[in-house]
């Protein structure tokens, strides 16, 4: 019977070949996007569940609580793995990984120097916990040696070519590692992103002072747990870390909690991942706009296949009085749908192949998807059979209910519901085509408005150099070198200004201190960002002092008891006249005094508040972060390769990195541009599949009304009025999804709004112009075919009456 089925859809699939082509055509577009999206959410969401008992493992987070919000981040501070491994002795097992080295540092092998290499210092307990094969090397001792190193198979290639690797030396930041174990590369969808592991060990070398170094972030730790543990013991121990271990002037500042590995990759609030987190929220418009396209698509198939209501309802006739039951037909219908359907499938398949390297460009991944595996191919075909089911079951049930007698007339008038049912298909299609078109509208005038927003500063023009040399000790001492020497070439060379600072705006600012106002106890301590600039700072990125005066080089109380706090501290203090007050940090004994109000600027992206920061002088190595440079814009190349050549000069070996301040608030906004990107893509894709349902529909119509249209046109209608009487249906349809389009888009809308703390308004504008163009698209499809039927000769129609 299901051979026969299938004869019977070829047969029906090459006698109403435009019909099935469309159907195909819809139903093929419809699952290549759902293939791809499906695939992509499941990726997304599978982030480390191959490791064994993944739903055991933990993350350890910090959560620090300041004036200007809460801040949650995937590092914890230099002493805690060690003190949660003594701590919490219940867990099965405690690891921990810290950045040893970062993609601008080198590795040095022999005389050759490489770069783009992630190394982290982690203990055997990590390989334990976590499934990363070890090719080569003992598990069990791998990381006893401070001096052993471990590193991918993909590395080993890199560094040592076809050699074999194993006792192989390489030197990174002064200290020497022989090589003592070779990892399998890492998946594609895993948090963790390294090169090399070195043993904690080394960790002591670099901090000997590691075990009081509770203000320094650095290493990521993880908990596995016994099956039956309970997790509120272990927050419970957790709280008691703070109090216990502390120091004074750090205690009330800081809290822990633990995180599933499996929603590391999927919670946006924690920073510090080297893969950026995925938005749920994200992940489930993907899945919305994936099951939207493909219901309309579905329903479609519905349209198309009803407007052949006459035809296929004199079939059904001959084959019920020919014995047929209402349970063969209908299972007739739902298997020539599932062919169709498993047909589609196929150039579905191919077609996610091809746009596959465009999807990944957009999603920003490098997804492969396997069609020859088994199980895929499994899910796949099911997911065909299913989507046949529902786009044919519809029109099964309709053409199967029906007496020989109401099918053999010279025409099939179906009942009023059932066009209703039909209409209100091509509603839902035009609601989320509009819904669709709205948001991608709207995102893009949020995006545009955060883009041109003042942030309180001259971004354009300033370009960034982050401060790497060999040694940090030296860090200060060649900023100042580097500074003194551009500034001689400055008035030839393009450059305008240059400042030395700790962070830059556009980057994040990690330090945050509790500062004691003047008159308040240490427990009215407010925890504030606190970051060091110098003397040149606010001129460079033209930044206005609001009250008092700037930081100034060359006056040494400056550089030790003088800072300078913007317009949100000072609101938060309660200082209505900020110069002069006094406030202290509770780390420290001694105060400081006040001698400027700097403005507010948003060194964050827009979706944050600004934030009350202090500004000290940077006066120490590691305070030395970046050389910000104001260029030329006339000038910019010439300005780009003298700091270059210059760089060059001064750290040779060291490659010569910059990045503009302009640009990396333009990285903050790429997630919404790539969302606006996907949703306005997928929008034109619904706009076409409701072209489709409309060009059925008018196709539906205008067969049922051939001889109404014939007899108008013999009284006297015209062309034109035909159009119209046809076209005028379609706009009713239109506006109605409009209608209730509006109020859905509203609420999605300003629930994305949420995230951000600058927000555009809601423009009745783009509503409206969202209707003009699902109203212009609709009217352009009827009118080809409305056209058609008007200009047909009447004398066709009324010929048989």
């Amino acid at each position: 019977m299901i051979w026969y089925n299938i004869k019977i859809a070829l047969r029906n699939f090459k006698s109403q070949k435009k019909i099935s082509l469309l159907n195909l055509l819809g139903l093929s577009i419809g699952m290549s996007v759902a293939i791809l999206i499906f695939y992509f959410v499941n990726f997304e969401m599978s982030y480390d569940n191959f490791h064994k008992d993944s739903n055991l493992i933990y993350r350890f987070i910090s959560i620090e609580k300041g004036t200007g919000g809460t801040d949650y981040r995937a590092t914890t501070p230099l002493p805690f793995p060690d003190v949660v491994k003594t701590d919490l002795k219940e867990a099965e097992m405690t690891t921990s990984i810290c950045g040893i080295l970062n993609e601008d540092e080198p590795v040095q092998v022999g005389n050759e120097s490489y770069f783009n290499l992630k190394g982290y210092a982690t203990d055997s307990c990590f390989l334990k916990i976590f499934n990363f094969p070890l090719l080569t090397g003992d598990l069990k001792t791998v990381f006893d040696d401070p001096s052993s190193v471990v590193i991918t198979k993909s590395t080993a290639k890199k560094l040592f070519g076809n050699d074999n690797p194993m006792g192989k030396v390489l030197t990174i930041d002064k200290f020497s590692y022989s090589v003592a174990g070779i990892l399998k590369d890492l998946p594609e969808n895993s948090i963790f992103k390294f090169n090399i592991l070195v043993s904690h060990l080394i960790m002591t070398k670099m901090h000997p002072d590691l075990g009081r170094l509770w203000w320094w972030g650095g290493p990521m730790t993880f908990i596995k747990m016994h099956p039956d543990q309970d997790i509120s013991g272990i927050k419970k121990d957790l709280s008691l870390i703070p109090e216990k271990y502390f120091p004074d002037f750090l205690k009330g500042r800081e809290s822990y909690d633990i995180q599933p590995l499996k929603a590391c990759h999927l919670d946006t609030r924690v920073m510090g991942d080297e893969i950026p987190p995925v938005s749920s929220k994200y992940l489930s418009i993907l899945l919305l706009i994936a099951v939207a396209v493909l219901f309309i698509a579905c329903s479609n198939f519905v349209n198309l296949s009803t407007s052949q209501a006459e035809k296929r309802a004199r079939e059904t006739a001959i084959r019920k009085l020919s014995g047929g039951g209402r349970f063969q037909i209908t299972c007739l219908f739902i298997g020539e749908a599932i062919t169709l359907s498993l047909i589609a499938l196929v150039f579905a398949v191919y077609l996610s192949i091809l746009i596959l390297p465009w999807f990944n460009k957009l999603a920003e991944r490098n997804l492969y998807i396997n069609f020859s595996n088994p199980g895929i191919l499994l899910l796949v075909v099911i997911f065909g059979i299913i989507t046949g089911f529902l786009s044919g079951i519809y029109p099964a049930l309709l053409f199967s209910k029906y007496k020989p007698i109401q099918m053999l007339g010279s025409r099939i008038n179906t009942p009023g519901d059932k066009n209703l049912i039909r209409k209100g298909f091509i509603m839902l299609q035009f609601l989320i085509t509009i819904i669709l078109i709205t948001s991608q509208l709207f995102i893009l005038k949020q995006v545009s408005y955060m883009k041109s927003y003042n942030l309180g500063f001259e971004a354009k023009n300033l370009l960034s150099i982050p401060i790497y040399v060999n040694d940090e000790n030296k860090r200060l001492a060649f900023a100042k070198l580097y500074s003194d020497n551009i500034e001689s070439e400055s008035a030839t060379s393009g450059i305008k200004g240059i400042t030395l600072s700790e962070n830059v705006p556009g980057q994040y600012f990690p330090n945050k201190f509790a500062v004691i106002p003047q008159g308040a106890s240490p427990e009215d301590s407010k925890e504030m960002v606190v970051t060091s600039v110098d003397g040149h700072y606010a001129g460079v990125f033209n930044i206005p002092i609001m009250a008092g005066r700037n930081l100034s080089d060359t006056i040494v109380s400056d550089k030790l008891t003088h800072v300078l706090i913007n317009e949100t501290a000072a609101r938060k203090f309660g200082w209505n006249n900020a110069v002069g007050k006094q406030l202290r940090f509770k780390h420290e004994q001694e105060s400081v005094t006040v001698i400027g109000v700097i403005k507010d600027i948003n060194f964050k992206s827009l979706q944050n508040p600004i934030e009350p920061v202090v500004y000290r002088y940077v006066g120490e190595n590691w305070l030395a972060g970046y050389l910000t440079i104001r260029i030329d814009p006339a000038n910019s190349a010439r300005a780009i390769e003298f700091l270059k050549t210059t760089w060059d000069k001064l750290a040779p070996g060291i490659p010569f990195k910059y990045f503009f301040i302009r640009d990396k608030y333009l990285e903050r906004y790429e997630g919404e541009e790539r969302l606006a990107k996907i949703v306005g893509t997928f929008a034109l894709i619904a706009v076409f599949l409701s072209c489709l349902g409309l060009f059925a529909m008018i196709a539906h119509i205008s067969i049922k009304r051939t001889k109404e249209i014939g007899i108008r046109k013999i009284n006297g209608a015209r062309v034109i009025e035909v159009i119209g009487m046809l076209g005028l249906e379609f706009v009713k349809w239109v506006s109605l999804s409009f209608v209730l389009a509006c109020p859905v888009a509203w609420f999605l809308i300003h629930r994305w709004q949420d995230n951000f703390a600058y927000k555009t308004e809601l423009s009745w504008w783009i509503f409206f112009l969202a209707g003009i163009i699902a109203l212009g698209i609709a009217l352009l499809t009827v009118s080809w075919q409305s056209w058609r039927a008007a200009t047909r000769n009447p004398v066709e129609a009324l010929r048989y009456e």
